[in-house]
């Protein structure tokens, strides 16, 4: 699949803790019996913190992007996202655009887009057509959801008013590589 599992990389990182620690106590063990090198344990056991905590901060990273679910995408990044989807036919407006890292791996993203009535019977190929932008940023599930904005001086856009025409695109956890 190419994603990895951060449980077994957590896993890993132990047993590879317990040999370091297990190599650690074995050299300072020799340097203490055979030349006296009484620092050579306290060395040793901080050359194994380190090497831990070396090894495990990036672990600790992944796993709290993954549970605070931030946004893999720079607010640069966001930004250019909205202004290809604005450039879509029929330019929709953007409303409201989340993205975020859901696994290891699995970036999700959603869309809400509010189209001119003119665009109703385009409306499945714009919401195609997003989705697919989407996935160019590495989103391996897509959901956009398109909205008929009421005619100007009727109710105001963006007013509750909205006709849903498409409530869900159907959502895949395709990978983008695999379509």
């Amino acid at each position: 699949h190419g994603s990895k599992d951060q449980n077994m990389e957590g896993v890993l990182l132990h047993v590879l803790a317990d040999t370091v620690g297990s190599v650690c106590v074995v050299v300072s063990s020799l340097l203490v019996e055979r030349w006296g090198l009484v620092l050579a344990d306290p060395l040793c056991s901080l050359l194994q913190c380190a090497l831990i905590v070396a090894s495990v901060l990036p672990l600790l990273r992944e796993t709290g992007a993954v549970l605070l679910q931030c946004s893999p995408l720079s607010a640069h990044k966001l930004a250019e996202v909205r202004q290809r989807i604005a450039a879509l036919e029929h330019a929709p407006q953007c409303v409201s655009l989340h993205v975020w890292t859901q696994t290891s791996g699995c970036v999700v993203a959603t869309a809400r887009l509010l189209l001119p009535e003119q665009a109703r019977s385009r409306a499945a190929a714009i919401q195609q057509a997003a989705r697919a932008l989407l996935r160019e940023y590495g989103a391996a599930q897509t959901v956009v959801e398109c909205a008929i904005m009421p005619p100007s001086g009727v109710f105001g856009a963006g007013s509750a008013a909205e006709e849903t025409i498409s409530v869900v695109a159907p959502a895949t956890w395709d990978s983008p590589h695999n379509d």
